[in-house]
């Protein structure tokens, strides 16, 4: 995708660096459940290795997106996985901030990355469709 404008080719690279920084996320989720998990928490490896995954699906949707792959189904796609991005890790963040019992700081980070890389996916998806939009109203 072409950039219109300096705010659009910003939007583009924090994106892009939001898609790199889930998927060092999920690196390290695999990492813990497969090498501290296992003697520590054997119950939680699956769910962990389930969550890297998942980020690891929202970051090459949010890659398939800005390369402009897969038209507009991936388009779609992405969007409705960063609006549940936004919701849960916005929801792991906040319900981890206002807990009163072990607090676990990186949910915390885990939930607002993933807020964020949503908000930037679901920021640059709403700008790509105002710009066609404004064109024909110009005509």
């Amino acid at each position: 995708m072409q950039p219109s404008s300096d705010r659009d080719g910003i939007l583009i690279a924090l994106t892009w660096l939001a898609a790199a920084a889930t998927t060092a996320m999920a690196a390290w989720l695999l990492d813990v459940a497969l090498l501290v998990l296992p003697s520590r928490d054997p119950g939680h490896v699956a769910f962990w290795i389930a969550v890297a995954g998942a980020f690891l699906a929202f970051a090459a949707l949010t890659a398939l997106h800005l390369a402009g792959r897969g038209g507009a189904g991936v388009s779609w796609l992405a969007g409705a996985s960063a609006l549940g991005a936004i919701a849960v890790g916005g929801w792991a963040a906040i319900t981890m901030l206002a807990s009163v019992g072990d607090f676990e700081g990186y949910i915390v980070l885990l939930g607002a990355g993933i807020a964020l890389h949503g908000t930037l996916l679901l920021a640059h998806i709403a700008r790509q469709r105002v710009g066609p939009m404004r064109a024909r109203r110009a005509r």
